[in-house]
Protein backbone atom coordinates (compact mmCIF):
# COMPACT_ATOMS: atom_id res chain seq x y z
CA UNK A 1 0.00 0.00 0.00
CA UNK A 2 1.37 3.39 -1.48
CA UNK A 3 2.79 5.59 2.10
CA UNK A 4 0.01 8.03 1.26
CA UNK A 5 -3.19 5.64 0.94
CA UNK A 6 -1.78 4.23 4.35
CA UNK A 7 -1.29 7.06 6.23
CA UNK A 8 -4.99 8.07 5.16
CA UNK A 9 -6.31 4.31 6.53
CA UNK A 10 -4.35 5.29 9.63
CA UNK A 11 -6.61 8.60 10.35
CA UNK A 12 -9.57 7.87 9.24
CA UNK A 13 -8.88 4.26 11.52
CA UNK A 14 -8.54 6.56 14.55
CA UNK A 15 -11.21 8.87 13.62
CA UNK A 16 -13.60 5.91 13.73
CA UNK A 17 -12.19 4.12 16.86
CA UNK A 18 -11.54 6.63 19.23
CA UNK A 19 -14.68 8.69 18.34
CA UNK A 20 -17.31 5.83 19.63
CA UNK A 21 -14.92 5.88 22.93
CA UNK A 22 -15.63 9.38 23.56
CA UNK A 23 -18.94 9.91 22.32
CA UNK A 24 -20.60 12.94 21.88
CA UNK A 25 -21.61 15.38 19.11
CA UNK A 26 -20.38 17.88 16.17
CA UNK A 27 -22.06 20.62 17.72
CA UNK A 28 -19.34 20.97 19.87
CA UNK A 29 -21.85 20.91 22.75
CA UNK A 30 -21.99 24.53 23.27
CA UNK A 31 -24.72 26.36 21.85
CA UNK A 32 -24.44 29.97 20.92
CA UNK A 33 -26.50 32.44 20.98
CA UNK A 34 -27.01 34.29 17.23
CA UNK A 35 -23.93 35.94 16.46
CA UNK A 36 -22.59 36.16 19.42
CA UNK A 37 -19.13 37.61 20.35
CA UNK A 38 -17.03 35.58 22.17
CA UNK A 39 -13.64 34.74 22.89
CA UNK A 40 -12.14 37.74 20.51
CA UNK A 41 -11.82 41.22 21.70
CA UNK A 42 -11.51 44.37 19.53
CA UNK A 43 -8.27 46.13 19.34
CA UNK A 44 -9.06 48.64 16.90
CA UNK A 45 -11.74 50.02 14.56
CA UNK A 46 -11.13 52.57 11.40
CA UNK A 47 -12.84 53.87 9.04
CA UNK A 48 -10.74 55.73 6.34
CA UNK A 49 -13.44 57.05 4.04
CA UNK A 50 -16.27 57.96 6.49
CA UNK A 51 -16.89 60.89 3.79
CA UNK A 52 -19.07 57.92 1.74
CA UNK A 53 -22.02 56.79 2.64
CA UNK A 54 -22.27 54.10 -0.67
CA UNK A 55 -18.81 53.04 -0.54
CA UNK A 56 -18.38 49.32 0.68
CA UNK A 57 -14.85 47.60 1.68
CA UNK A 58 -13.36 44.77 -0.41
CA UNK A 59 -10.96 42.36 0.84
CA UNK A 60 -8.04 42.70 3.28
CA UNK A 61 -3.90 42.12 3.23
CA UNK A 62 -1.43 42.97 5.85
CA UNK A 63 2.25 43.28 4.72
CA UNK A 64 4.43 43.73 7.37
CA UNK A 65 3.24 47.18 9.27
CA UNK A 66 1.25 47.74 6.31
CA UNK A 67 -2.57 46.74 5.12
CA UNK A 68 -4.33 47.69 2.61
CA UNK A 69 -8.06 47.30 2.42
CA UNK A 70 -9.63 47.05 -1.15
CA UNK A 71 -13.22 48.38 -2.27
CA UNK A 72 -15.84 47.22 -5.02
CA UNK A 73 -16.99 50.38 -5.97
CA UNK A 74 -15.81 53.19 -8.43
CA UNK A 75 -13.10 55.27 -7.40
CA UNK A 76 -13.16 53.28 -4.14
CA UNK A 77 -9.26 52.89 -4.66
CA UNK A 78 -7.21 51.20 -2.46
CA UNK A 79 -6.75 52.55 1.58
CA UNK A 80 -3.72 51.91 3.00
CA UNK A 81 -2.63 51.83 6.98
CA UNK A 82 -0.10 52.29 9.09
CA UNK A 83 -0.48 48.93 11.77
CA UNK A 84 2.82 49.07 13.57
CA UNK A 85 0.92 49.73 16.29
CA UNK A 86 -2.38 47.56 16.11
CA UNK A 87 -4.08 49.16 18.50
CA UNK A 88 -4.10 52.78 16.85
CA UNK A 89 -3.85 52.31 12.95
CA UNK A 90 -2.94 55.03 11.33
CA UNK A 91 -4.92 55.74 7.57
CA UNK A 92 -1.99 57.16 5.25
CA UNK A 93 -3.84 59.49 2.97
CA UNK A 94 -3.15 59.99 -0.81
CA UNK A 95 -0.51 62.40 -1.76
CA UNK A 96 -2.73 64.34 -3.71
CA UNK A 97 -4.60 64.85 -0.59
CA UNK A 98 -2.77 65.47 2.39
CA UNK A 99 -4.36 67.71 4.22
CA UNK A 100 -7.78 68.89 5.37
CA UNK A 101 -11.45 66.82 4.84
CA UNK A 102 -10.02 63.00 3.37
CA UNK A 103 -11.67 63.15 -0.09
CA UNK A 104 -9.93 59.75 -1.74
CA UNK A 105 -7.81 56.93 -1.32
CA UNK A 106 -4.55 56.30 -0.72
CA UNK A 107 -4.17 54.66 -4.12
CA UNK A 108 -7.06 55.58 -6.29
CA UNK A 109 -8.38 53.23 -8.57
CA UNK A 110 -11.80 51.70 -9.18
CA UNK A 111 -13.38 48.16 -8.00
CA UNK A 112 -9.85 47.15 -6.40
CA UNK A 113 -12.00 44.85 -4.81
CA UNK A 114 -9.16 42.11 -4.77
CA UNK A 115 -5.43 42.63 -3.87
CA UNK A 116 -1.93 41.11 -2.41
CA UNK A 117 1.27 42.71 -1.78
CA UNK A 118 4.81 40.36 -2.05
CA UNK A 119 8.22 42.37 -1.70
CA UNK A 120 7.16 45.56 -1.81
CA UNK A 121 5.11 45.06 -4.76
CA UNK A 122 1.15 45.50 -4.82
CA UNK A 123 -0.87 43.67 -7.03
CA UNK A 124 -4.51 45.43 -7.52
CA UNK A 125 -7.13 43.68 -9.48
CA UNK A 126 -9.85 45.65 -11.05
CA UNK A 127 -13.26 44.50 -10.93
CA UNK A 128 -15.50 46.78 -13.16
CA UNK A 129 -15.91 44.76 -16.61
CA UNK A 130 -14.80 42.19 -19.23
CA UNK A 131 -14.80 45.18 -22.04
CA UNK A 132 -13.25 48.33 -20.34
CA UNK A 133 -12.26 47.30 -16.90
CA UNK A 134 -8.23 48.40 -16.18
CA UNK A 135 -7.37 44.51 -15.20
CA UNK A 136 -4.28 44.84 -12.38
CA UNK A 137 -2.43 47.49 -11.55
CA UNK A 138 1.14 46.20 -10.37
CA UNK A 139 2.14 49.12 -7.70
CA UNK A 140 5.53 50.03 -6.43
CA UNK A 141 5.12 49.72 -2.77
CA UNK A 142 8.66 50.22 -1.20
CA UNK A 143 7.34 53.79 0.15
CA UNK A 144 3.39 52.72 0.87
CA UNK A 145 3.10 56.38 1.65
CA UNK A 146 3.85 57.27 -2.14
CA UNK A 147 2.24 54.30 -3.94
CA UNK A 148 3.21 54.70 -7.19
CA UNK A 149 1.87 52.15 -10.46
CA UNK A 150 4.63 50.71 -12.49
CA UNK A 151 2.46 49.07 -14.90
CA UNK A 152 -0.93 47.67 -15.99
CA UNK A 153 -1.90 44.22 -17.08
CA UNK A 154 -5.31 43.53 -19.20
CA UNK A 155 -6.69 42.47 -22.50
CA UNK A 156 -3.93 44.25 -24.56
CA UNK A 157 -1.19 41.98 -23.07
CA UNK A 158 -3.21 38.74 -23.21
CA UNK A 159 -5.37 39.30 -19.44
CA UNK A 160 -8.40 40.06 -18.44
CA UNK A 161 -10.19 43.53 -17.84
CA UNK A 162 -12.49 42.36 -15.31
CA UNK A 163 -10.45 40.97 -12.34
CA UNK A 164 -12.25 39.40 -9.90
CA UNK A 165 -9.72 37.40 -7.57
CA UNK A 166 -5.86 36.66 -8.05
CA UNK A 167 -3.32 35.25 -6.94
CA UNK A 168 0.67 35.46 -6.31
CA UNK A 169 3.03 33.00 -6.09
CA UNK A 170 6.77 32.27 -6.72
CA UNK A 171 6.85 34.82 -9.27
CA UNK A 172 3.57 34.02 -11.13
CA UNK A 173 0.60 36.37 -11.25
CA UNK A 174 -3.03 34.03 -11.69
CA UNK A 175 -6.04 35.66 -12.31
CA UNK A 176 -10.15 35.13 -12.65
CA UNK A 177 -12.67 37.25 -13.89
CA UNK A 178 -15.64 35.57 -12.38
CA UNK A 179 -16.93 36.06 -16.41
CA UNK A 180 -15.62 33.52 -17.77
CA UNK A 181 -14.55 29.86 -17.09
CA UNK A 182 -10.63 31.16 -18.04
CA UNK A 183 -7.61 31.75 -15.65
CA UNK A 184 -4.94 34.27 -16.98
CA UNK A 185 -1.27 33.27 -15.69
CA UNK A 186 1.34 36.02 -16.10
CA UNK A 187 5.08 35.91 -14.97
CA UNK A 188 5.91 39.15 -12.74
CA UNK A 189 9.20 37.83 -12.21
CA UNK A 190 10.14 41.38 -13.23
CA UNK A 191 7.26 43.04 -12.46
CA UNK A 192 7.90 46.32 -14.50
CA UNK A 193 7.93 44.04 -17.71
CA UNK A 194 5.33 40.97 -17.00
CA UNK A 195 5.35 38.05 -19.66
CA UNK A 196 1.79 36.33 -20.60
CA UNK A 197 2.23 32.59 -20.23
CA UNK A 198 -1.07 30.87 -20.40
CA UNK A 199 -4.79 30.85 -20.45
CA UNK A 200 -6.38 28.20 -18.71
CA UNK A 201 -9.56 27.35 -19.59
CA UNK A 202 -11.57 24.71 -17.37
CA UNK A 203 -13.94 23.77 -19.45
CA UNK A 204 -17.16 24.28 -16.95
CA UNK A 205 -20.76 24.25 -18.36
CA UNK A 206 -22.49 27.46 -19.66
CA UNK A 207 -23.11 30.31 -17.30
CA UNK A 208 -20.55 28.76 -14.77
CA UNK A 209 -17.39 31.08 -14.23
CA UNK A 210 -13.93 30.99 -12.39
CA UNK A 211 -14.83 32.82 -9.09
CA UNK A 212 -11.57 32.92 -6.69
CA UNK A 213 -8.13 31.10 -7.21
CA UNK A 214 -5.72 30.26 -5.10
CA UNK A 215 -2.45 29.05 -5.68
CA UNK A 216 0.30 27.74 -2.99
CA UNK A 217 3.29 25.48 -2.70
CA UNK A 218 2.39 24.65 -6.34
CA UNK A 219 -0.59 23.84 -6.62
CA UNK A 220 -3.72 25.99 -7.95
CA UNK A 221 -7.28 26.12 -6.55
CA UNK A 222 -10.00 27.41 -8.51
CA UNK A 223 -13.75 27.99 -7.07
CA UNK A 224 -15.98 28.58 -9.37
CA UNK A 225 -19.83 28.95 -9.85
CA UNK A 226 -23.08 29.80 -11.69
CA UNK A 227 -23.86 33.50 -10.53
CA UNK A 228 -27.19 33.09 -11.77
CA UNK A 229 -28.23 29.74 -9.64
CA UNK A 230 -28.94 30.60 -6.06
CA UNK A 231 -31.15 27.48 -5.04
CA UNK A 232 -29.39 24.57 -2.64
CA UNK A 233 -28.36 22.37 -5.03
CA UNK A 234 -24.93 20.42 -3.31
CA UNK A 235 -23.72 17.39 -6.30
CA UNK A 236 -24.84 19.38 -9.78
CA UNK A 237 -21.70 20.07 -11.81
CA UNK A 238 -23.44 22.83 -13.51
CA UNK A 239 -23.86 25.07 -10.43
CA UNK A 240 -20.70 24.71 -8.36
CA UNK A 241 -17.09 23.48 -8.98
CA UNK A 242 -13.62 23.30 -7.44
CA UNK A 243 -10.12 22.37 -9.83
CA UNK A 244 -7.08 21.31 -8.81
CA UNK A 245 -3.81 22.21 -10.93
CA UNK A 246 -0.57 21.12 -10.49
CA UNK A 247 1.73 23.99 -11.23
CA UNK A 248 5.03 23.42 -9.76
CA UNK A 249 6.76 23.77 -13.09
CA UNK A 250 4.51 26.81 -14.61
CA UNK A 251 7.54 28.35 -15.87
CA UNK A 252 8.08 25.76 -18.58
CA UNK A 253 5.01 23.37 -18.40
CA UNK A 254 1.63 24.42 -18.35
CA UNK A 255 -0.70 23.62 -15.55
CA UNK A 256 -1.83 20.04 -15.53
CA UNK A 257 -5.65 19.61 -14.04
CA UNK A 258 -6.00 16.73 -11.10
CA UNK A 259 -9.27 16.99 -10.30
CA UNK A 260 -12.36 18.87 -11.09
CA UNK A 261 -15.87 17.88 -8.68
CA UNK A 262 -18.82 19.09 -7.48
CA UNK A 263 -18.08 21.13 -4.81
CA UNK A 264 -22.20 22.59 -4.45
CA UNK A 265 -23.97 25.96 -5.35
CA UNK A 266 -22.14 28.82 -6.20
CA UNK A 267 -18.57 27.50 -4.83
CA UNK A 268 -16.72 30.76 -3.89
CA UNK A 269 -13.45 29.95 -2.47
CA UNK A 270 -11.13 27.02 -2.23
CA UNK A 271 -8.33 27.13 0.54
CA UNK A 272 -5.87 24.55 1.47
CA UNK A 273 -4.44 23.56 4.66
CA UNK A 274 -0.59 24.94 5.14
CA UNK A 275 0.40 20.72 4.58
CA UNK A 276 -1.99 20.84 1.78
CA UNK A 277 -3.94 17.57 3.28
CA UNK A 278 -7.31 19.51 3.88
CA UNK A 279 -9.33 21.99 1.54
CA UNK A 280 -12.34 24.37 2.67
CA UNK A 281 -14.88 25.40 0.11
CA UNK A 282 -16.89 28.08 1.11
CA UNK A 283 -20.05 28.94 -1.26
CA UNK A 284 -21.45 32.55 -1.34
CA UNK A 285 -25.50 32.20 -1.27
CA UNK A 286 -28.25 31.90 1.34
CA UNK A 287 -27.33 29.80 4.07
CA UNK A 288 -24.17 28.40 1.48
CA UNK A 289 -22.23 25.60 3.07
CA UNK A 290 -18.31 25.41 4.17
CA UNK A 291 -17.34 21.92 3.22
CA UNK A 292 -13.80 20.75 4.45
CA UNK A 293 -12.34 17.91 2.46
CA UNK A 294 -9.43 15.55 3.02
CA UNK A 295 -7.58 15.95 -0.11
CA UNK A 296 -4.43 14.48 0.78
CA UNK A 297 -4.64 11.63 -2.19
CA UNK A 298 -5.63 14.15 -4.89
CA UNK A 299 -2.49 13.32 -6.80
CA UNK A 300 -3.08 9.64 -6.68
CA UNK A 301 -5.69 8.80 -9.95
CA UNK A 302 -6.52 5.24 -8.80
CA UNK A 303 -8.07 6.90 -5.45
CA UNK A 304 -11.46 6.40 -6.19
CA UNK A 305 -12.16 8.23 -2.67
CA UNK A 306 -10.32 11.52 -3.48
CA UNK A 307 -11.48 13.69 -2.28
CA UNK A 308 -13.40 12.79 0.71
CA UNK A 309 -15.95 15.80 2.11
CA UNK A 310 -15.12 15.43 5.69
CA UNK A 311 -17.82 18.22 7.16
CA UNK A 312 -20.16 20.94 6.06
CA UNK A 313 -20.96 23.70 8.55
CA UNK A 314 -23.82 26.38 8.22
CA UNK A 315 -25.29 28.92 9.72
CA UNK A 316 -27.89 26.44 10.79
CA UNK A 317 -25.51 23.48 12.75
CA UNK A 318 -23.35 26.46 13.85
CA UNK A 319 -26.12 28.36 14.93
CA UNK A 320 -25.72 31.86 13.44
CA UNK A 321 -27.18 34.39 11.85
CA UNK A 322 -26.11 35.42 8.92
CA UNK A 323 -27.06 35.71 4.81
CA UNK A 324 -23.66 33.70 3.27
CA UNK A 325 -19.86 32.42 4.43
CA UNK A 326 -17.57 34.43 2.50
CA UNK A 327 -13.64 33.77 3.30
CA UNK A 328 -11.70 31.18 4.92
CA UNK A 329 -8.57 30.83 5.87
CA UNK A 330 -6.70 27.84 7.80
CA UNK A 331 -3.81 28.18 10.24
CA UNK A 332 -2.39 25.15 11.69
CA UNK A 333 -5.65 23.62 13.12
CA UNK A 334 -7.56 26.89 12.82
CA UNK A 335 -10.23 27.76 10.38
CA UNK A 336 -10.56 31.23 10.31
CA UNK A 337 -13.51 32.30 8.54
CA UNK A 338 -15.22 35.76 7.54
CA UNK A 339 -19.15 34.79 7.78
CA UNK A 340 -20.65 38.60 6.59
CA UNK A 341 -23.72 39.39 8.72
CA UNK A 342 -22.21 36.86 11.18
CA UNK A 343 -18.26 38.58 11.57
CA UNK A 344 -15.70 36.55 11.91
CA UNK A 345 -16.21 32.83 12.95
CA UNK A 346 -13.11 31.02 14.28
CA UNK A 347 -13.24 27.09 14.56
CA UNK A 348 -10.68 24.37 15.46
CA UNK A 349 -10.40 21.80 12.89
CA UNK A 350 -7.73 19.12 14.51
CA UNK A 351 -10.38 16.61 14.21
CA UNK A 352 -11.35 17.85 10.71
CA UNK A 353 -14.75 15.90 11.23
CA UNK A 354 -16.23 17.46 13.76
CA UNK A 355 -14.70 21.16 13.87
CA UNK A 356 -15.58 22.95 16.87
CA UNK A 357 -16.31 26.54 17.14
CA UNK A 358 -13.93 28.35 19.62
CA UNK A 359 -14.13 32.00 18.80
CA UNK A 360 -16.91 34.24 17.42
CA UNK A 361 -16.54 38.74 16.62
CA UNK A 362 -19.60 40.18 15.01
CA UNK A 363 -19.49 43.44 13.17
CA UNK A 364 -22.86 43.37 11.89
CA UNK A 365 -25.94 44.37 14.04
CA UNK A 366 -28.69 42.61 13.02
CA UNK A 367 -29.21 40.55 9.89
CA UNK A 368 -29.94 41.04 6.18
CA UNK A 369 -30.86 39.60 3.22
CA UNK A 370 -27.67 41.02 1.78
CA UNK A 371 -23.96 40.78 1.79
CA UNK A 372 -23.20 42.90 4.70
CA UNK A 373 -20.74 42.81 7.36
CA UNK A 374 -17.40 41.02 7.51
CA UNK A 375 -15.89 40.63 4.26
CA UNK A 376 -12.36 39.38 4.67
CA UNK A 377 -9.44 38.76 6.78
CA UNK A 378 -5.78 38.39 7.18
CA UNK A 379 -4.19 36.68 9.79
CA UNK A 380 -1.28 37.69 12.39
CA UNK A 381 0.79 34.92 14.22
CA UNK A 382 2.86 36.27 17.07
CA UNK A 383 6.79 35.75 17.79
CA UNK A 384 5.73 31.67 18.68
CA UNK A 385 3.98 31.39 16.16
CA UNK A 386 0.37 30.90 17.63
CA UNK A 387 -2.56 33.16 16.41
CA UNK A 388 -3.03 36.72 17.76
CA UNK A 389 -4.27 39.48 15.62
CA UNK A 390 -7.05 39.22 12.72
CA UNK A 391 -7.38 41.94 10.70
CA UNK A 392 -11.14 42.61 9.32
CA UNK A 393 -12.57 44.03 6.48
CA UNK A 394 -15.88 45.17 7.56
CA UNK A 395 -18.28 46.37 4.23
CA UNK A 396 -19.10 49.68 5.56
CA UNK A 397 -16.73 49.98 8.92
CA UNK A 398 -13.67 49.56 6.99
CA UNK A 399 -10.41 48.20 8.91
CA UNK A 400 -11.31 46.59 11.93
CA UNK A 401 -8.33 44.48 14.41
CA UNK A 402 -9.35 41.87 16.54
CA UNK A 403 -7.30 39.90 19.53
CA UNK A 404 -8.06 36.24 18.69
CA UNK A 405 -5.23 34.62 21.38
CA UNK A 406 -8.46 33.54 23.38
CA UNK A 407 -10.23 31.42 20.64
CA UNK A 408 -6.42 29.69 19.22
CA UNK A 409 -5.97 26.25 20.60
CA UNK A 410 -2.83 24.96 22.24
CA UNK A 411 -1.95 21.66 23.30
CA UNK A 412 0.83 22.81 25.11
CA UNK A 413 -1.39 22.90 29.21
CA UNK A 414 1.22 23.69 30.85
CA UNK A 415 3.00 26.35 28.63
CA UNK A 416 6.87 24.77 29.04
CA UNK A 417 6.68 25.00 25.02
CA UNK A 418 6.88 21.25 24.94
CA UNK A 419 3.13 19.17 24.08
CA UNK A 420 4.15 15.88 25.93
CA UNK A 421 2.56 13.66 28.08
CA UNK A 422 2.54 16.22 31.28
CA UNK A 423 -0.14 17.74 29.23
CA UNK A 424 -1.85 14.74 28.81
CA UNK A 425 -2.06 13.90 32.42
CA UNK A 426 -3.02 17.67 33.32
CA UNK A 427 -6.68 17.30 30.78
CA UNK A 428 -6.96 13.32 32.17
CA UNK A 429 -6.99 14.94 35.78
CA UNK A 430 -9.64 18.11 34.91
CA UNK A 431 -11.72 15.64 31.94
CA UNK A 432 -15.13 16.53 32.65
CA UNK A 433 -14.61 20.47 34.01
CA UNK A 434 -17.81 21.97 32.36
CA UNK A 435 -17.21 25.69 33.44
CA UNK A 436 -14.24 28.16 34.62
CA UNK A 437 -12.00 25.77 33.23
CA UNK A 438 -8.12 27.13 32.53
CA UNK A 439 -5.35 26.52 30.19
CA UNK A 440 -3.50 25.01 32.99
CA UNK A 441 -6.06 22.42 33.11
CA UNK A 442 -6.31 21.40 29.47
CA UNK A 443 -8.83 23.67 28.19
CA UNK A 444 -7.00 24.17 24.95
CA UNK A 445 -9.89 25.05 22.69
CA UNK A 446 -10.01 27.95 25.41
CA UNK A 447 -14.17 27.33 25.77
CA UNK A 448 -13.94 27.28 29.73
CA UNK A 449 -14.10 23.54 29.47
CA UNK A 450 -12.24 20.54 29.27
CA UNK A 451 -13.70 18.10 27.26
CA UNK A 452 -12.84 15.74 23.87
CA UNK A 453 -11.77 18.59 21.70
CA UNK A 454 -9.22 19.75 23.82
CA UNK A 455 -7.69 15.64 24.05
CA UNK A 456 -7.67 16.65 20.05
CA UNK A 457 -5.75 19.30 20.19
CA UNK A 458 -3.24 17.61 22.24
CA UNK A 459 -3.08 14.84 19.91
CA UNK A 460 -2.84 16.95 16.98
CA UNK A 461 0.21 19.23 18.13
CA UNK A 462 1.86 15.95 20.01
CA UNK A 463 1.88 14.56 16.10
CA UNK A 464 -1.09 12.47 15.05
CA UNK A 465 -5.00 14.02 14.62
CA UNK A 466 -7.62 12.72 16.52
CA UNK A 467 -11.08 12.78 17.47
CA UNK A 468 -13.13 15.16 19.17
CA UNK A 469 -17.01 15.04 20.03
CA UNK A 470 -18.59 17.20 22.98
CA UNK A 471 -17.37 19.73 24.85
CA UNK A 472 -19.50 18.26 27.44
CA UNK A 473 -18.26 16.17 30.03
CA UNK A 474 -16.79 12.88 29.22
CA UNK A 475 -15.15 9.80 31.37
CA UNK A 476 -12.11 9.60 32.86
CA UNK A 477 -10.12 8.09 29.91
CA UNK A 478 -10.31 4.30 29.96
CA UNK A 479 -7.36 2.08 29.08
CA UNK A 480 -8.40 1.43 25.70
CA UNK A 481 -8.12 5.26 24.69
CA UNK A 482 -4.84 5.65 26.51
CA UNK A 483 -3.57 2.49 24.02
CA UNK A 484 -5.34 3.71 21.00
CA UNK A 485 -3.25 7.43 22.07
CA UNK A 486 -0.23 5.15 22.47
CA UNK A 487 -0.66 3.66 19.26
CA UNK A 488 -0.66 6.76 17.20
CA UNK A 489 1.85 8.95 18.84
CA UNK A 490 4.56 6.43 19.72
CA UNK A 491 7.88 8.00 18.90
CA UNK A 492 6.60 11.67 18.38
CA UNK A 493 6.96 14.66 19.93
CA UNK A 494 6.36 17.93 18.71
CA UNK A 495 7.15 21.59 19.77
CA UNK A 496 4.76 23.57 20.11
CA UNK A 497 3.05 25.71 16.79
Amino acid sequence: MPHRLLRRAVRLTAWALIGPILGGVSSGGDARAADQTFNVSLVSQLDPLPFSTSLYYGDIWVDGNYAYLGTDVDGGGVSIFDISVPSNPTFIRNPANPTGTVTMPTYAGDQFEDMEVYNGVGYFGSDTNVTTGTGVDIVDLSDPTNPTMITRINSLDGGHNKVHTLSYYDGFLYTTDNATDTIKIFDVTDPGAPQFKYTIDLGLPTGQASHEVVVKNGRMYVASKNNSFSGDDATSFNTGTTAIYDVSNVATEAPTRLKLWATGARSHTGMVSEDGNLLVVAQERPNGNVNIYDISMIDEPNDSDAPILLSTLNRTNVGIDAHSPHHPHLHGDMLVLSWYEAGLQIFNIADPTNPVRTGSYDTFTGTSTSYNGNWGNFVQLNSEGILQNVFLSDRTKGLIVVDVSDAASTGDFNQDNVVDGADFLAWQRNAGVTSNATLAMGDGNRDKKVGSPDLDVWKFQFGESGAHHAVTAVPEASSVLLAAIGVTSVGLRKRRR
